[in-house]
Formats: structure tokens, sequence, C-alpha cells
């Protein structure tokens, strides 16, 4: 029995081990991840409205939705609400309407 609980200890140290780096892995992909929304983010509100409303448009019709709606939600209000309009494209406008309150905005 005491073998038993020292083989039941030394796996759960294991599994802790185990854990704590796939926690750390899962940080570090996520502050890339945020690093490239906040740059992309920069970048499309940098372009034209009608440029950046193109890039937009394409990213939804190759289903990029999300990563569409954490760029919108990372650009200014101001400058959002003059790259909608350019998509021109109502069923669309209508889509991220719908969905733009939900996605996570990352701190600038």
């Amino acid at each position: 029995v005491t073998q038993a609980i020292k083989d039941l200890q030394q796996q759960k140290l294991e599994v802790d081990k185990k854990q704590a780096d796939l926690k750390a892995m899962e940080e570090k992909v996520g502050a890339g991840a945020i690093k490239n929304i906040k740059e992309f983010a920069e970048i499309i509100e940098s372009m034209p409205e009608t440029e950046a409303a193109m890039m937009i448009k394409e990213m939804w019709n190759d289903g990029k939705m999300d990563f569409a709606i954490q760029l919108l939600r990372n650009i200014e209000p101001r400058n959002v609400a003059k790259i909608i309009p350019e998509i021109k494209d109502v069923q669309l406008m209508a889509e991220i309407a719908a969905r733009y309150p939900e996605a996570p905005q990352v701190r600038r």
C-alpha cells in the first residue's frame, strides 16, 4: 500500500508539472496572438477605409470571422464607423454588427 501511495504521489507530481508546462505554453501563444492582433489592427487602421473594408470582407469570406471581429474591436470606434459602411454588403454589415459587441478587446 505504501508503494502504491508513493507511485500515485509521483504521478501527481508529473501531472502537475505537465499542467504547469501547458499553462506556460498557452500564455506564450496567447501573448503572441494578442501582439499580432494589435499590430494587424494598427495596419488596418492606417489604411484608407475602402481598403480596410475590403480586407475585413476578405477575412470574413475566408471564414476568419472571429479574427476580423477581434481586429475591429481593437481599432478606434470612430475608425470602425468609417470602415463598416465601406463594406457595402448589407448582410455582412449586419453579421458584423451582431457579433461586434461580443468580441473581447485587447487593451493597447
